[in-house]
């Protein structure tokens, strides 16, 4: 019951942005499972919970620890030969290699997770693969690609179908994702910022598909403050410094008031930059050394060329 109970409170306590009690909690999970005997239905459980927690701990700056039960979880399911289970564990950890900046090693296991999610059918699976794949290669500064494979995830439907219909902690969060829109929300972030880049702004989001997202998610901050950022990068590639600073200031409150610490350091760049462009040269300053320092505290290196630039 322990197992069952902490399991399902940890889920939860992301909804509430409580990112350091959820790890806390799937970390007294994985205690409660330790008593349990190594059976199958066991060893599955154990595999979710480090999933699960290894997304927790990027979340609150704690990517070393993330390592460690990524790669068991990775082991054990090769062991149960756990095809569905494997392809997940290799996607975040592509996440992860991502996010301390070893790219070539997160492309890899980011190309494995897509590999086995098609032959798997999971459409969810394969969605959070592109999105990991394109994330590195926006990061590597190979747009075009990494549009190609972000502009999947906007016409290829997710979740309608999920290919397991357990009760199993993983698919539970995994088809949470999927139905509460967030893959196609990221997705289209940085779709908008690779086809900046190639200096295809009409494709881009429109400032009113911007405000409608603030309008209709009192509840959630987090979608609109991606739809803030998206807009202001994409403002900021342009050339409209204005229009950048009005989102990027918008952004920046809602992450500050949603303790959306992984986000810092890419929001303060883009807003220090703006102020940069915009002769806020005191503001510029201050703004970009906090968000380099931002990005050294939590380790999160993807994209961190693009901030000391």
């Amino acid at each position: 019951k322990a197992l069952v109970y902490l399991s399902r409170a940890a889920r939860k306590a992301p909804a509430r942005w409580a990112n350091w009690e959820a790890v806390v909690l799937f970390d007294r999970a994985l205690d409660a499972l330790e008593h349990l005997p190594k059976v199958e239905r066991t060893l599955e459980h154990g595999i979710d919970l480090r999933i699960a927690l290894e997304h927790a701990l990027l979340l609150v700056g704690e990517p070393a620890r993330a390592l460690e039960h990524l790669l068991e979880a990775e082991r054990v399911a090769e062991a149960l030969d756990d095809q569905w289970r494997l392809g997940w564990a290799s996607n975040y950890l592509s996440e992860y290699f991502g996010t301390v900046g070893e790219h070539a090693r997160a492309l890899a296991l980011g190309q494995r997770a897509l590999e086995i999610g098609i032959a798997l059918g999971d459409v969810t699976l394969q969605a959070e693969s592109r999105l990991r794949l394109g994330q590195l290669c926006h990061a590597r500064g190979d747009y075009r690609e990494a549009a190609d494979l972000l502009g999947m995830n906007l016409v290829t439907p997710t979740g309608s179908t999920p290919i397991r219909k357990d009760e199993s902690l993983l698919a539970t969060i995994s088809s949470q994702r999927a139905k509460t829109g967030l893959l196609s929300v990221l997705s289209r972030v940085w779709l908008v910022w690779c086809l900046a880049e190639l200096g295809e702004f009409a494709t881009g989001l429109s400032d009113g598909q911007v405000r409608l997202a603030d309008s209709s998610s009192p509840r959630d901050p987090f979608q609109p403050m991606l739809a803030y950022l998206a807009a202001g990068r994409h403002h900021l590639r342009k050339g409209n410094i204005e229009q950048a600073l009005e989102f990027l200031e918008k952004c920046r409150e809602i992450q500050r008031l949603g303790n959306f610490d992984l986000w810092s350091a890419s929001i303060s760049s883009s807003l220090g930059y703006a102020y940069l462009l915009g002769g806020r040269l005191d503001d510029a300053a201050a703004l970009l050394t906090e968000a380099v320092e931002q990005a050294n505290a939590t380790k999160s290196m993807l994209g961190h060329s693009l901030r000391l630039a």
